[in-house]
């Protein structure tokens, strides 16, 4: 009689392979852009969006790879029953598998937001010396007011 071992892996066969296929499918985009902006560079040589294509990409699959390696990793570790001591990655797994989402939600909203944050950090970072100055002025105006209140009580 012939049996079959893996049946308890067949649950996580579809996973992993939408993860392999994933991986595919991103490089091939990326190759894709790759060539189109190379072939066409000579009509606009400032642009570089193979490489920001190539980032969101990874951005993307990254957050993919975040959520379900650990999912797939954790199933095989219950497979063969050594899991249950380690109860932080069982957490760990089982908070970001509901969370792809979100983590493919903050990827894509990225670009959008990144000039805004980096202006206003930027911002921030300028207006930073007049802050400090000004702080400094009222500190050093807060001690000479200090010192001639202790010397009219003397």
């Amino acid at each position: 009689m012939l049996t079959f071992d893996c049946c308890r892996y067949w649950p996580e066969i579809p996973i992993i392979l939408s993860i392999i296929s994933t991986t595919v499918i991103m490089g091939d985009i990326c190759i894709h852009v790759y060539k189109q902006t190379k072939s066409t560079a000579r009509y606009a040589p400032s642009r570089n969006i193979s490489f920001t294509v190539f980032k969101q990409a990874c951005l993307f699959t990254g957050a993919f790879y975040f959520t379900w390696v650990p999912y797939i990793a954790l199933q095989y570790m219950w497979s063969s029953g050594k899991s249950f001591s380690n109860y932080g990655f069982i957490l760990y797994a089982a908070l970001t598998v509901p969370m792809q989402g979100f983590f493919n939600c903050l990827v894509y909203v990225r670009p959008r937001y990144k000039e805004r944050i980096y202006e206003s950090v930027s911002t921030f970072a300028q207006s930073l010396p007049r802050r400090l100055s000004i702080h400094s002025r009222q500190s050093t105006i807060q001690i000479q007011n200090d010192k001639s209140e202790e010397e009219s009580k003397k």
